[in-house]
């Protein structure tokens, strides 16, 4: 029986568009505290829809992109990332 992917920890998410996959990644990476490609997320657009409208703070996503040809190198980008500050909404104007 296949290793389930791990929930990610620390709120650190991986994409790996590439490898990674919509479907069963939970953004970990890892399965059975080994790396597995297929537990990260494919898309950018999963990760922010598993991680909701409200990250805590330091919530990061660091999207590793294998190049096609080269498994040996990766181009890897970090974000960090936070809430916007909300201002205080005012009552509509009345006419």
């Amino acid at each position: 029986m296949p290793e389930q992917c791990e929930l990610a920890a620390g709120n650190q998410y991986f994409v790996d568009p590439v490898n990674g996959s919509d479907s069963i990644g939970t953004g970990s990476g890892k399965a059975g505290g080994a790396a597995m490609a297929k537990c990260a997320f494919r898309t950018l657009t999963r990760a922010m829809r598993w991680i909701g409208d409200n990250p805590p703070s330091g919530t990061t996503i660091t999207n590793t992109t294998t190049r096609p040809g080269a498994k040996a190198r990766t181009r890897t980008t970090t974000t960090r990332i936070s809430r916007p500050e909300r201002s205080p909404r005012s009552a509509p104007a009345r006419c």
